[in-house]
């Protein structure tokens, strides 16, 4: 190949390579927004729906973990000992939420 053509391929390939990383990214954030509506539905606390807030983000990170390993520990404590821990889960980060930080977006 010849140089004009080498660069043509490269610059091909580079704007291949950008729409697949654009098209991943807005499929992930679809994925987040429809996360974020279906926990706000569940009433989660932390989910008040479609946010891209970092602080907001962490804060449903760390829930979505316990609720990971909720699942989780499903199959070794059974359906109601899991229903019990996750009331009692969703109580602790409902009281933890109002009382040790502002909610995101109200500063």
């Amino acid at each position: 190949l010849n140089d004009n053509e080498r660069k043509a391929f490269e610059a091909s390939c580079a704007e291949r390579r950008q729409e697949l990383l654009t098209r991943y990214a807005w499929d992930f954030r679809n994925l987040m927004c429809v996360q974020q509506v279906i926990l706000q539905k569940l009433e989660i606390p932390g989910f008040d729906g479609p946010t891209v807030d970092v602080p907001t983000l962490e804060f449903q990170s760390n829930i979505c973990s316990l609720l990971h390993t909720a699942f989780f520990l499903r199959k070794n404590l059974g359906e109601e000992q899991h229903k019990k821990m996750l009331e009692t889960q969703r109580e602790r980060l409902k009281k933890g939420r109002n009382s040790h930080s502002p909610k995101p977006g109200s500063l």
